[in-house]
C-alpha cells in the first residue's frame, strides 16, 4: 500500500523543510497539535521491530509514503513519538541551516540514562556526551539532544528548534499571531545564543533559538 502523508508541505526557498496533516480525534475532544521528529534508519521494518522489542508501540507503519519513503509512526519506550523513515531520495546533506529552518532537535525525558542507550541503538549513534546536564547524540555531527523533562505537564516528547536571527522580536511575532510564550529567552553554552520556548495557537511547542556559530562541525 502507498500512502501521501502530508495535507501540506512547507517550504523555505522552495525546499520543503516538514509537512502538516489534519487528524481527527477518535474521541471527539480537541487536542494539542505536536511536532513529530523524523529518524533517518536504512530498513524501517526492522527499525520499527526494534522499537517494539524494547516496550515501545508501532502506530502506523511500516508503509510506503508516495514521493516520500518507506516510513513508520512509533512511540519509544517512554512515550515520545517519532516518525522512522527511509527515505527514496536519500538524507538532505549535512549543511548550515538557514534562518527560519530546523536547526536542532531534543528529547524531553523522564529518564534520559534509558533513553540514550535505545537511541544509540536505534540511531546508531557513535557516542554520546554530557555538557550541564545536557546530553548530545552524535554521529559524525551532532544530531540531537536529550534532557531530563523538568515540567511533566509538557509530557515527554522530541521538541524541535527553529533558528531565528533574534528571539526577543521573534516572541513579539508570536504573540501578535495568537500564540504564547513559555519560556523567555535565556542565554545557553551549546551554540553559544539564546533560546525560548513557545506554543503555537493549535497547542505545538516549539523552541526558537539564536545560534551565533558559524559552523555546524562536531568540533564546534
Amino acid at each position: 500500500m502507498v500512502v501521501c502523508f502530508f495535507n501540506w508541505v512547507f517550504h523555505i526557498k522552495g525546499r520543503p523543510i516538514g509537512g502538516m496533516i489534519e487528524v481527527q480525534s477518535k474521541d471527539g475532544k480537541k487536542h494539542a497539535a505536536r511536532w513529530l521528529a523524523s529518524l533517518s534508519v536504512p530498513d524501517v521494518d526492522k527499525a520499527a521491530a526494534l522499537v517494539q522489542k524494547a516496550g515501545g508501540t508501532v502506530h502506523e507503519g511500516p508503509v510506503d509514503m508516495k514521493n516520500r519513503g518507506r516510513s513508520a509512526l512509533v512511540s519509544d519506550p517512554q512515550g515520545a513519538q517519532l516518525l522512522l523513515l527511509h527515505s527514496f531520495v536519500g538524507d538532505p546533506e549535512d549543511k548550515e541551516p538557514p534562518m527560519g529552518s530546523w536547526l536542532w532537535i531534543e528529547l524531553w525525558s523522564n529518564d534520559p540514562e534509558k533513553a540514550i542507550a535505545f537511541y544509540k541503538e536505534l540511531g546508531g549513534y557513535s557516542s554520546v556526551e554530557a555538557n550541564e546536564d545536557y546530553w548530545l547524540l552524535w554521529k559524525d555531527k551532532w544530531r540531537g539532544g536529550v534532557r531530563l523533562l523538568l515540567n511533566e505537564d509538557l509530557g515527554v516528547r522530541w521538541t524541535p528548534t527553529v533558528r531565528v536571527p533574534d528571539t526577543v522580536s521573534m516572541l513579539e511575532r508570536v504573540e501578535n499571531l495568537g500564540g504564547q510564550v513559555l519560556v523567555q529567552p535565556r542565554d545557553v553554552s551549546i551554540g553559544s545564543g539564546s533560546v525560548a520556548l513557545i506554543e503555537d495557537p493549535a497547542g505545538a511547542l516549539l523552541i526558537v533559538q539564536r545560534w551565533s556559530k558559524q559552523s555546524f562541525s562536531k568540533e564546534d
